[in-house]
């Protein structure tokens, strides 16, 4: 049995978990070995559970946010961590801003908790664009696609009414001949 791209698509997360039988794995992977747009698909849905696994496990091995904290709190200028994503995000004031500055070139821990923000936002990032321009391909495709079925319809609709023309004209031209042929035979 041969499984439909609707019906791979519907299987996709299922197998990327590996949460299908065997059987099942197996009509997935031979119609992804043949269809080169559910094989894009089965790529990006890895390539973003890849990402996610990425970004688990650097925070899994970054310190929590609590041992950060207690750091700040054993620093004389003490700065937050929201201050610091903050400040990585360009939303403190320009005075926040200054007092956060000067905190990072004093003080080691601040620096390394600021590098380890920037860090986790280029690892969150980079798992969602991996796959941004994919994304933009695959929906591409699909609004060619239908235009492209659109205009096989329209088309399709004109070859009809020419072939309909066709035979009433055909059925004119032998009703109009068998009626000659019987008024001039007779």
């Amino acid at each position: 049995m041969k499984l439909s791209c609707s019906q791979v698509n519907s299987l996709l997360k299922f197998y990327i978990e590996d949460k299908l039988n065997s059987q099942i794995n197996e009509m997935i992977e031979s119609h992804i070995e043949c269809c080169s747009s559910c094989r894009e698909k089965y790529k990006t849905m890895l390539n973003i559970k890849l990402g996610f696994i990425q970004a688990k496990e650097y925070l899994d091995s970054i310190k929590s946010e609590n041992d950060i904290l207690e750091k700040f709190n054993n620093e004389p200028n003490y700065v937050t961590v929201k201050n610091l994503s903050a400040y990585s995000d360009n939303e403190l004031s320009d005075e926040e801003s200054l007092k956060v500055k000067k905190y990072i070139i004093k003080n080691l821990s601040g620096r390394q908790a600021l590098e380890e923000i920037y860090e986790l936002r280029n690892v969150l990032q980079k798992a969602f664009k991996k796959d941004e321009n994919q994304i933009r391909e695959d929906y591409s495709k699909k609004i060619l696609n239908k235009i492209a079925l659109e205009e096989e319809i329209k088309l399709g609709g004109s070859k009809l009414k020419v072939a309909s023309l066709l035979i009433f004209l055909l059925t004119s031209f032998t009703v109009g001949l068998i009626y000659l042929i019987t008024n001039f035979l007779v």
